[in-house]
């Protein structure tokens, strides 16, 4: 091979390597250069989910205030100085944020479920109810309830009705109850309608109050 050819092999391995090396170093580039932007990305992401995080806690206070205040607010009206303090806890559980209902009494934590003594648990879960659909903004204002509060005491059946009625007035809701027992709220009605059923047929009949 001529010392011409020999040059000329030896500029064409040359150009090859730098043609090798160009493209690693251009993919080094644009690896370096995604990297970077993931890393910003990531940043930009702890900011963010510090933001949500903060926004939840704010807006768990808030919603904890609210439905906390009316239905203590509730219970307090119809149980006066027997009733229990509502409490909301907030926990975290399998990466998601739960919410557990509990009643204080003197300081002792009880479960609304296994505790419940004069119908509280009927009142707390009315009072939750009305709470959580004044924060929806709701256009429905129309409550229909079946024996909402079976579990309290005859002689707090009236208190009961009474704020119901005082809610129905301020918050402009229309409640209708069905009930056995409609002597109990009679007073507070607006109307009063009997269903009887004689062979196998309902019969409306609206009663005077």
């Amino acid at each position: 091979m001529s010392v011409q050819a020999l040059v000329h092999d030896l500029e064409l391995k040359v150009e090859k390597h730098a043609g090798i090396m160009e493209a690693r170093k251009n993919a080094l580039d644009f690896l370096q250069s995604k990297e970077r932007t993931k890393a910003r990305e990531a940043h930009r992401c702890r900011i963010a989910r510090r933001m949500i995080q903060k926004a939840a806690q704010r807006t768990q206070a808030q919603l904890e205030y609210n439905v906390t205040e009316l239905v203590s607010l509730a219970l307090d009206s119809i149980l006066g100085a027997d009733s229990p303090h509502f409490k909301l806890h907030f926990i975290q559980k399998r990466g998601k944020t739960e919410v557990e209902i509990k009643f204080e009494d003197h300081g002792k934590v009880l479960d609304p479920m296994s505790e419940d003594g004069g119908g509280a648990c009927d009142i707390a879960a009315f009072g939750l109810r009305i709470s959580l659909w004044t924060l929806t903004n709701p256009k429905r204002k129309v409550f229909i309830l079946d024996e909402p509060f079976k579990g309290l005491s005859s002689d707090l059946q009236p208190k009961m009705f009474q704020l119901l009625k005082l809610l129905s007035e301020k918050l402009g809701i229309q409640f209708i109850i069905v009930s056995a027992h409609g002597s109990d709220m009679s007073a507070e009605a607006d109307k009063v309608f009997e269903v009887t059923k004689r062979l196998g047929v309902s019969y409306v009949k609206e009663v005077s109050v």
